[in-house]
């Protein structure tokens, strides 16, 4: 509450809408339906960057999206503008709601999220960086989401320690479960279906396995699920695995609740929600000791993280 007795504005921006396809939409879900209990004093404002995720209409919807938040600042004499950034796209995207909320005279805070920001950051030419880098020093405050992170933001990008945050992710603690652990064991990955997610070497290490060993898996997430289901025929287990697609945030419940153990091979992560939501069920976990998953899991503890 602000000290005139005034509710706080915050504008949340999110790609998509916040029954999306991504963690960043699955954060604004859990926060919209907890902040009118545990902050009642702040109103949350959830505002979306592009109007469609059609390859061919998601860039051009972003300049409505754009007209529509610029005019939401306008109505508002004193906001927070929460700026959640990932890699490519997402960072030059965001930097134009940035820059208007900013000529707007409001507060920014950029909270960096997606995998592999550092590599991304390295990868682009040297004026690139220098907008990358002016962007995150010149925001009121940035968060991150683990120790890794802030590394790189207070090293690479130069953003003074003060003005850092390492705020973990979080999900709401689920709902008792009805659903049965299921025999043989289930497996469960959940996640965009495809090489950064690690499918390959899931469905190559789960081949390895000894014939005699029972076990099932199912796998979440959209992508090209043709070819990947192919991949597992070709390696001799397909009849073992399911490939589910995307899935809302009540069926990915389901499946983890039948779950015995969560993967997550991971080649490039930030600080993945799905891990945090498989946890939250008490499964283990096995997941690659990338970004901020040692944070998340404690290896030999609640789960096992490999190279």
């Amino acid at each position: 509450m602000s000290s005139a007795g005034i509710p706080l504005d915050i504008l949340f921006l999110v790609p998509g809408w916040i029954h999306g396809k991504g963690g960043i939409e699955r954060l604004a879900l859990y926060l919209s339906r907890e902040f009118p209990e545990r902050a009642p004093e702040i109103r949350l404002h959830m505002v979306t960057t592009r109007w469609s995720d059609r390859p061919w209409l998601k860039h051009l919807s972003t300049a409505p999206a754009l007209a529509a938040f610029i005019w939401t600042c306008l109505r508002r004499r004193r906001a927070i503008v929460h700026v959640n950034i990932a890699p490519r796209g997402s960072t030059w995207r965001k930097r134009l709601f940035w820059l208007a909320a900013r000529a707007l005279g409001h507060r920014t805070l950029l909270h960096l999220h997606g995998s592999g920001y550092d590599e991304f950051y390295r990868s682009r030419g040297r004026r690139s960086q220098l907008t990358i880098r002016r962007m995150f020093q010149a925001a009121d405050h940035v968060v991150v989401l683990g120790a890794h992170w802030h590394a790189f933001v207070t090293g690479e990008l130069g953003v003074s320690p003060d003005r850092v945050s390492i705020v973990h992710n979080g999900v709401p603690e689920p709902a008792p479960s009805h659903e049965a652990r299921t025999e043989p064991p289930l497996i469960v990955t959940m996640g965009a279906v495809g090489e950064r997610k690690g499918t390959d070497v899931l469905i190559h290490a789960l081949a390895a396995l000894p014939n005699d060993l029972r076990w099932r898996a199912a796998i979440g997430g959209n992508g090209d699920l043709t070819a990947w289901r192919e991949a597992a025929v070709q390696t001799g287990i397909g009849d073992r695995l399911e490939f589910l697609g995307w899935l809302d945030e009540a069926a990915v419940g389901q499946w983890l609740d039948r779950g015995s153990i969560f993967v997550l091979p991971s080649r490039a992560e930030n600080q993945p929600v799905a891990i945090l939501e498989a946890m939250a069920r008490g499964l283990p976990v096995v997941s690659t000791g990338i970004g901020a998953i040692p944070e998340q899991v404690v290896d030999g503890v609640t789960g096992w993280l490999v190279p």
